[in-house]
């Protein structure tokens, strides 16, 4: 219902956290098998109403190599969505996250603190819905899911991806155009 009713100066933010990307080579010796680098890969579609009166959204992919998901994670990685809301919506003034609802991600006292406090460090109010558990997939899902598939598509092909920001790198290259950008979100919150 937001969705069909959404104010042109507000946002839906629906993020997740992806399953960790498993670095990988072509030919890789057999401890990298056993001992592979993880990047963290954060998804978040945003949806705002365009000029057009018509709903629209953005993808973003955050890539990271802090691997705690967390609410200090997810706290660092709004810190950096602020900018690209901004960038897509410019005169936005709330943002509705729509969550799935750990207590050790999103739904727990600072993350609490955070919503109730939103206007205060971000210069904007701001909702936050959680799904139920077992809601089933979501657009943050497909994300994930195809970002890692053409990850390891291009390393079958001989491009190495060692670390988050081989990763980033790649994405920003081989993903990154006007329906998806991916972000950089170096070390711990």
């Amino acid at each position: 219902m937001l969705k069909k009713n959404l104010p042109t100066d507000h946002v839906i933010v629906q993020m997740d956290f992806s399953e960790n990307y498993s670095c990988s080579q072509a030919d890789e010796v057999q401890s990298a098998y056993f001992n592979p680098t993880m990047v963290t890969l954060h998804p978040v579609v945003l949806y705002f109403k365009a000029d057009t009166g018509e709903l629209a959204h953005r993808s973003i992919m955050i890539v990271s190599d802090e691997l705690g998901h967390n609410s200090g994670t997810v706290f660092a990685f709004i810190k950096s969505l602020i900018p690209e809301i901004n960038e897509v919506v410019p005169k936005v003034k709330w943002i509705h996250y729509w969550t799935d609802s750990p207590t050790s991600q999103y739904r727990n006292r600072y993350m609490f603190y955070t919503i109730s406090n939103h206007e205060n460090l971000f210069d904007m109010p701001a909702s936050w819905n959680f799904f139920e558990a077992g809601h089933g997939k979501g657009p943050c899902d497909g994300l994930g899911g195809v970002a890692k598939r053409m990850a390891d598509q291009a390393v079958r092909q001989d491009k190495s991806i060692q670390d988050a920001e081989d990763f980033y790198q790649w994405g920003k290259k081989n993903l990154s155009d006007g329906a998806l950008h991916v972000c950089w979100r170096r070390g711990s919150p």
